[in-house]
């Protein structure tokens, strides 16, 4: 558009120039005083349209300037859009990773909580003699050979006390299956209140009982042991509204310098069957030098 404006611009100049420049003008030996005397008026009306033309141009150019800028600022504000669209659907998708990831998570952590729960309930199964709720076999040894490795380290002696339920077959035969396994879990709740609370009682097996008594000497032993037995002795079980007596006889040892654990638990042993000899409900001591012994 700017292009056709100059164009009838400058025809319009040419029209002005065309009198002054034809040939019958310029063969006139006054063209050169006509062309400058005689067209004043056409010199500022060339000169207006000139001045025109350059205006127009300018204007032109500063719009298209304008247009261009307003072009480059849409364009600008486009892509701005695009751009805070992007990064909003990228802020999009990383929350929703974020939230997924924080979900994995969560239930990898209570996945891992139900395990370790079933892990240490197994564990705890693994360890506790299921008919009495106390420790069992397993869970007795290690705590033995954790106590003989004190005992070499340090020096710190401990005892063991065997204990066994006196005709428990007869008990069984006479009462049954049923009586036999509540009585069980009686005497072994009667023991585990008369115990100090860093000592450990298992069923050893059967109907025999195991008590690790941690830094204790045969004296002491001695006492914990008559404290077990007088707690079955004196307590009256009853099966079917019926009364049942039960006693213990126990064997007592202490280790020794040179002993493992299978010395010491064959010393409680002897000194078990030597009270089951002597008339059970009783409490009998190893025979070892100054060792004492203690009968009912």
């Amino acid at each position: 558009m700017a292009m056709a404006l100059l164009a009838i611009v400058f025809t319009c100049a040419l029209s002005l120039f065309a009198p002054l420049c034809s040939p019958a003008a310029a063969s006139s030996p006054e063209f050169p005083p006509a062309l400058l005397q005689a067209s004043p008026h056409r010199w500022q009306v060339i000169a207006a349209v000139i001045i025109v033309a350059l205006q127009t141009l300018l204007i032109f150019a500063l719009l298209s300037n304008q247009m261009q800028r307003r072009q480059a600022e849409a364009d600008m504000l486009r892509m701005n859009a695009e751009l805070e669209a992007r990064v909003a659907e990228r802020t999009r998708d990383l929350e929703r990773a974020n939230r997924e990831l924080r979900f994995a998570k969560d239930a990898q952590e209570m996945l891992n909580g139900i395990l370790r729960k079933m892990n240490e309930e197994l564990d705890r199964n693994a360890r506790t003699d299921m008919l009495t709720g106390l420790v069992n076999r397993r869970d007795m040894t290690e705590k033995m050979h954790v106590e003989l490795d004190k005992y070499r380290q340090t020096g710190r002696g401990f005892s063991l006390v065997i204990g066994d339920i006196d005709h428990f077959k007869q008990i069984n035969d006479g009462y049954g299956h049923n009586a036999g396994d509540m009585l069980l879990r009686a005497v072994a709740e009667r023991l585990r209140q008369v115990v100090r609370p860093d000592d450990t009682v298992a069923r050893w097996g059967g109907e025999e009982f195991l008590c690790l008594l941690p830094e204790t000497e045969l004296v002491g032993a001695m006492a914990v042991a008559e404290r077990m037995r007088a707690a079955v002795a004196d307590h009256e079980f009853c099966w079917s509204g019926c009364p049942v007596s039960i006693s213990i006889t126990f064997g007592v040892s202490s280790v020794g310098p040179a002993d493992n654990i299978d010395d010491i638990l064959h010393r409680a042993d002897q000194a078990l069957y030597r009270g089951k000899q002597s008339g059970r409900n009783r409490v009998f001591v190893a025979p070892l030098p100054e060792s004492l012994e203690m009968a009912r």
